[in-house]
């Protein structure tokens, strides 16, 4: 049967795109990518593959003098570039999404994460928000979405698809089972790359994958029982974070010793030798003895460093690390050349440790007060035979493999620092290193992490600092960036982060204010009373005011139960009411001008007060009423309160946000220079707090609305004396939000 002619670019018949599923069952493909019958049965949605080239390398070699034999295997990677063109909008992002899963593998249990995540994806807002941000930002990039006039672009629904996922995630972590969610885990994860995607500077990544993900899973503690999405998690980040220890000099979890245990444990129930696996036991171990050691050094004096026995041994244990690095290069080596399958973890585990015996020995090489052969220092031939390594090695693993671009910062910053002589430049500008660079740049994840990284550290090298390369004294300045010489200016800026040499920049300053409220709902409901009769004859006047506060105080008794400590009883509906002394005041009857009447006899008014506070607001309701029909009694007022309990509380909470704001606000100032700033004096602001409350609007009023107050108040005590009662509504019942807010003025200086 003759092959089914491919369809040209100018042929008008429909072209059939189906996934490898429906392909196979012979039926119609629905729904984008993944399609309904995939989600339907929980299958992985694949594209078909197209006929695809084959790249194949030969094999090569290192100078010996490396004390090293480099394997290169034959390779070959079926690229499958597809889309999803079917579907509404979300699910063709989310199809985006998975794509780029597929092409930006991690670790290889990575390579099956889109049959579990896309369950999560559909049932967690976190992460269909996060994958629908990715998905678009990946498909803006590669224009493989076309979209309508007047629809958003992809872009716009990229960001702002990321800022809800911004927002449910913060809600989320507040959640107490936030640290066992493996969606929240994998939303922190993702909403990282999409911010390595946008922002060159890796702020964000670092803060939301590395900082965010490291106190997740401390918050989870390890556990052999994890579940598989949380497994595969597990080995991502311990990549990751081993690389982020060693280039930033920070410690990391992965060195206490329950993760420690834990990993042991792991690795026993394998029960396979994995040469990746023990390369980052390797990195954890050299950059923990990195740290230990510098805090040593720091603490003697720096004349007694050169005969300090201490010194001595640091350098025996550096040659003991080493060794172990030379034991494990042999045994993969061996591995290597059994390999027949997938070789990328294995070239990518050896351009980790090309880059992590020039870590190693960057540790000494630059003090003087050690020396080869009692410390593991390289010497210069070496150093540069491992820096081409690493290039050779990383371009294979870039365009053999669909390995991330984010795996490659480590050796890749090792390799731009070393890289050592006029030849190996010239090399590292016409080389693997500008073709790992020149391939990367369609690569989508690697694009932004490797490329725009290294822009990144050209604009600071050539800013308005003139550095001295810390190798072959070669001054970079912006005339070199101009010429083209790239990697001389990355090679300068990367050997001024070499140990024991630091980047002295003007202190940054930053003033800001930090902002916090806390609501809660009122837990007390306050009624302000008002007991009064206006009458010619004060003894009838002094009698109604009277009786009604004594019927009052008592039915407000018989609620206000006490403990025998005098304490309000925890099923009292009253806990504290207070009543004034009774008080009289005489005036002359008024016209309607408010002229006195002198020719009448004076009116006497009695007057008492009461506040009554309420925990049982269906007793609030039911006495408020009662209250609002009794005679020579009216409501002035109503309010809500919390407990002091609860006050002192949210007042505690809301000068934390407050705080936290300002450090937030710090660090998004200082990160868009790339700055790092500690806070150095903090005052505190002014503190308030509101409510809907229902005040007396006449306290504090002009004397002429305190007059017509008071004549209609005369009024009122007049009619309650001579008429009858009228039913009247007592106050709003609905409990009230209290806002408590407080403000803070914070000092950051920059740190280096």
């Amino acid at each position: 049967m003759l092959e089914k002619q491919k369809l040209g670019p100018a042929d008008k018949r429909r072209q059939v795109r189906r996934c490898g599923v429906c392909s196979a069952r012979k039926i119609k493909c629905e729904g984008g990518f993944p399609c309904k019958y995939c989600i339907k049965t929980g299958k992985s949605c694949v594209p078909p593959k197209p006929a695809t080239g084959t790249v194949v390398f030969v094999q090569g070699h290192v100078s010996g003098e490396t004390k090293q034999q480099a394997a290169l295997s034959c390779s070959k990677l079926n690229i499958v570039s597809a889309a999803p063109v079917k579907g509404n909008t979300a699910d063709r992002f989310i199809g985006c999404f998975l794509l780029f899963i597929q092409q930006n593998q991690f670790t290889a249990s990575y390579q099956s994460l889109d049959k579990e995540i896309l369950h999560l994806v559909h049932t967690s807002p976190v992460l269909y928000h996060s994958a629908i941000a990715i998905g678009a930002l990946d498909a803006s990039r590669r224009g493989s979405i076309s979209v309508l006039k007047g629809r958003e672009s992809p872009q716009y629904v990229a960001f702002s698809s990321y800022r809800t996922s911004i927002r449910v995630l913060q809600a989320s972590v507040s959640e107490k089972d936030a640290a066992q969610r493996d969606d929240v885990l994998w939303g922190t994860f993702f909403l990282g790359l999409f911010e390595l995607l946008s922002d060159s500077s890796g702020d964000g990544w670092v803060k939301h994958m590395l900082h965010g993900t490291s106190t997740i899973l401390r918050l989870s503690r390890p556990n052999k029982n994890m579940s598989s999405l949380r497994r595969t998690f597990y080995g991502i980040f311990r990549m990751l974070e081993a690389s982020r220890t060693l280039l930033y000099s920070e410690a990391t979890i992965l060195s206490e010793d329950s993760w420690v245990k834990f990993h042991e444990e792991l690795v026993t129930n394998d029960g396979i030798w994995d040469p990746m696996e023990e390369i980052l036991a390797l990195m954890i171990r050299c950059s923990t003895f990195s740290l230990q050691a510098h805090k040593i050094v720091l603490e003697i004096p720096e004349q007694q460093r050169y005969n300090d026995p201490t010194i001595f041994a640091l350098g025996l244990e550096g040659l003991a690390i080493q060794n172990a690095m030379y034991a494990w290069h042999a045994q993969t080596l061996q591995l290597l050349s059994a390999t027949a399958g997938n070789s990328s973890p294995l070239v990518l585990s050896l351009a980790y440790y090309n880059a992590l015996i020039i870590f190693l020995s960057g540790n000494f090489d630059y003090f003087p007060y050690w020396a080869a052969p009692n410390a593991p220092i390289l010497p210069e031939h070496e150093v540069t035979a491992h820096v081409a390594a690493i290039l050779q090695l990383t371009d294979m693993a870039l365009k053999t493999s669909r390995l991330a671009g984010a795996l490659m910062f480590f050796p890749l910053r090792v390799a731009g620092s070393r890289a050592g002589g006029e030849a190996q430049r010239g090399e590292a500008c016409t080389g693997p290193g500008i073709n790992v660079l020149s391939y990367v740049t369609g690569v989508g994840l690697e694009a932004n992490v490797v490329n725009d990284g290294i822009a990144c550290l050209i604009i600071k090298v050539a800013s308005t600092f003139s550095y001295q390369a810390a190798l072959g004294g070669i001054e970079v300045t912006i005339p070199d960036v101009v010429a083209g010489h790239v990697m001389l200016a990355i090679s300068a800026y990367f050997a001024l982060l070499a140990p024991g040499i630091r980047i002295m920049a003007p202190t940054l300053e930053i003033h800001v204010d930090g902002k916090g409220s806390v609501f809660r709902t009122a837990e007390r409901g306050v009624v302000h009373l008002s007991v009064s009769s206006a009458s010619i004859d004060q003894s009838l006047a002094f009698v109604n005011v009277k009786g009604t506060v004594e019927t009052l105080t008592q039915k407000f008794r018989s609620f206000a139960t006490k403990t025998e400590d005098g304490l309000p009883h925890p099923s009292a509906g009253i806990t504290t009411f207070t009543v004034s002394p009774l008080s009289t005041s005489s005036h002359y009857q008024r016209d309607h001008n408010y002229h006195e009447i002198k020719s009448k006899p004076k009116e006497f008014i009695v007057r008492s007060t009461a506040e009554v506070v309420f925990r049982n607001l269906e007793l609030l309701s039911e006495i408020s009423h009662e209250l609002a029909n009794m005679p020579h009694v009216s409501i002035v007022s109503s309010e809500w309160r919390l407990t002091g309990a609860t006050r002192t509380e949210i007042e505690r909470e809301a000068r934390v946000k407050a705080i936290r704001d300002a450090v937030q606000k710090a660090e998004d100032y200082a990160g868009v220079v790339g700055r790092q700033v500690i806070a150095v004096e903090i005052k505190d602001g002014p503190s308030s707090n509101s409510t809907s409350t229902s005040r007396p609007y006449y306290f504090g009023a002009p004397v002429q609305m305190q007059q017509q107050q008071m004549q209609q108040q005369q009024q009122m005590a007049t009619r309650q004396a001579a008429a009858p009662s009228v039913t009247m509504d007592g106050p709003s019942l609905e409990p009230r939000t209290i806002t408590v807010s407080a403000q803070v003025n914070a000092k950051f200086v920059s740190v280096e």
